[in-house]
């Protein structure tokens, strides 16, 4: 049962991380719930932990009082495999989160090798300067990239003849062609 209880706590302790992700990063009140819930996650995780700690003390005991060590080793053993393989697990799941953020900051190689070497806090810390330091393009300002407007017609080419759009041709042609 309090390994469920744990399991529960570690979910709902990964759906907070993925919905702080999600949020926005100026959402400061929905950050200090997280915060305080994450807090009163680790203070439950720690009684549960001395409340495990104490039974498993108890049991191993009340078993070596009846004389059952062979399956005592038996079973410390086995848990020692379960919490082998979940620290392996737990493990992977961390440096694949890890490289996702060290990707997400830098494309450059030798950064990355740098990089490696930092906690995870360091490389959310890094991931949200670089995206509070990123500006948006304003599409007006870069208008005169996307268009040219540097070409003056004196000309309105609706109303010309079909003579004076003969002889005027090379500067019509011109004043649709982009300059670079």
């Amino acid at each position: 049962m309090t390994q469920e209880k744990t399991q529960d706590n570690v979910q709902e302790t990964q759906e907070n991380v993925e919905q702080n992700e999600q949020g926005s990063p100026s959402d400061s009140g929905l950050l200090q719930e997280i915060m305080a819930k994450k807090s009163k996650i680790k203070e439950q995780s720690e009684i549960i932990a001395k409340y495990e700690a104490q039974e498993e003390k108890r049991r191993t005991q009340k078993l070596e009082d009846d004389g059952k060590l062979k399956e005592l080793i038996t079973e410390l053993q086995t848990v020692n495999k379960k919490q082998t393989d979940e620290l392996n697990s737990a493990n992977e799941i961390v440096s694949l989160h890890k490289q996702d953020l060290i990707n997400s900051i830098t494309t450059d190689e030798s950064e990355k090798e740098d990089l490696s070497k930092e906690s995870i806090k360091t490389l959310r810390f890094l991931q949200s300067k670089l995206k509070t330091t990123q500006t948006i393009n304003n599409p007006t300002a870069s208008l005169n990239a996307v268009r040219d407007n540097s070409v003056k017609s004196d000309m309105d080419f609706s109303k010309m003849t079909a003579t004076e759009k003969n002889e005027n041709w090379d500067n019509i042609v011109n004043s649709f062609r982009t300059k670079k």
